[in-house]
């Protein structure tokens, strides 16, 4: 849904998605968003949008300040919690954080449920 600034009421922008659980648009208007078992990218507009990624269940994304890298995190992968970064507008992924099981310590996650970046571009990650 879309709620334009000021407006009382929401437009439906588009529908069909699978639990949609977070997004971040672009400065040209395009939307990627973290469904239950994919990313996917929607140009400004689109009515349909293309799966840049699958993993077990997206929480969260969120894109540098450059616009030049996603990051997403994936709490449900087998016995692997891991945050992937994804070249904007690629299908690649790297592992830049955990990747060694569940668990508290620095090489691993337990469920990472959110992702910001600070003014410096430091990229944080909320684990419960």
């Amino acid at each position: 849904m879309k709620l334009e600034y000021g407006a009382v009421n929401a437009t439906l922008v588009m529908d069909g998605l699978n639990y949609p659980d977070d997004l971040v648009i672009d400065s040209e208007g395009t939307m990627f968003i973290a469904e239950k078992e994919s990313l996917t990218r929607w140009p400004k507009g689109a009515r349909n949008g293309t799966v840049l990624g699958r993993a077990q269940w997206l929480l969260s994304v969120a894109l540098d300040s450059k616009e030049e890298h996603l990051y997403v995190t994936d709490y449900m992968t087998t016995y692997v919690m891991n945050i992937v970064r994804v070249l904007a507008g690629s299908k690649n992924a790297t592992i830049i954080a955990a990747g060694n099981g569940i668990g508290d310590a620095p090489d691993q996650l337990y469920n990472p449920d959110d992702l910001a970046f600070d003014s410096y571009g430091n990229l944080y990650v909320s684990d419960y």
